[in-house]
């Protein structure tokens, strides 16, 4: 008997032959990457951060105006802070420091304050 044909018994005594083992590693590998892959991309979209303190009657409005982020709209601006920091609602206070996502654009505007 080959060790090929015996490898063969083994899986058959088992109830499972080799072919069929084979197709259920690749199914969990697939299963893995597919888990995975979701985490990843969060992973990738992650950007850069700077920190700010808040300023007396200062808005997370007029901060996210501030924040150069081609394509989103300063609501979802607003939403991608209020991520970034936890926060449930807009209402921050003075002293307070956010998290916003760091762009150049943004660095001069608030150095300019």
């Amino acid at each position: 008997m080959t060790s090929r044909t015996h490898r063969a018994r083994v899986a058959t005594a088992q109830g499972l032959t080799v072919r069929d083992v084979i197709v259920v590693v690749g199914l969990l590998v697939a299963l893995f990457a597919a888990a995975t892959s979701s985490g990843l991309a969060r992973h990738v979209e992650m950007r850069r951060t700077s920190a700010i303190r808040i300023v007396e009657g200062q808005t997370l409005w007029e901060i996210a105006q501030d924040v150069e982020l081609p394509g989103l709209s300063t609501a979802e601006k607003v939403a991608e802070i209020q991520r970034l920091n936890g926060l449930d609602g807009a209402a921050v206070a003075a002293g307070m420091v956010v998290k916003v996502p760091a762009s150049e654009t943004f660095q001069d505007a608030v150095a300019m304050r």
